[in-house]
């Protein structure tokens, strides 16, 4: 299995326009936003795509599934990527003030993931606590 980094660099584009930026990757390795063969559980890949994309908004969730390597190239073409404000998954029970004190101590790791992008590149944060 392809792993989540590979995933993800596959996908990323030579000139980000628009970068995302989510909480942390998920508990589930294999829901990750950046693997084409999910099938359950991938609800930030669904709602994403189909806020970028409005022409989306009335196909239905099985068949976007199908055909979501070609979204993900269209994704990649039109500019968006996906980050995540930690490079390790929250466990699983984080209570929402665990999870705001683990955002804060990676805000280092953040801005180093900002960085490059901060001049070129709109970025949207996804979640509150990011």
């Amino acid at each position: 299995m392809i792993s989540v980094r590979e995933a993800r660099e596959q996908f990323r584009p030579a000139d980000v326009k628009v970068l995302f930026i989510a909480e942390a990757p998920p508990c589930a390795t294999d829901r990750f936003f950046y693997f084409t063969e999910v099938n359950t559980g991938d609800s930030l890949f669904l709602y994403l795509i189909r806020a970028v994309f409005p022409d989306l908004d009335n196909i239905p969730t099985k068949q976007l599934r199908s055909m979501k390597e070609e979204l993900l190239f269209r994704f990649q073409e039109e500019g968006f990527y996906l980050e995540d404000s930690l490079s390790l998954p929250l466990l699983k029970g984080t209570t929402p003030i665990q999870k705001l004190k683990t955002i804060r101590a990676g805000q280092f790791e953040l801005h180093q993931t900002i960085l490059p992008y901060r001049s070129t590149s709109k970025v949207v944060l996804l979640s509150s606590t990011v």
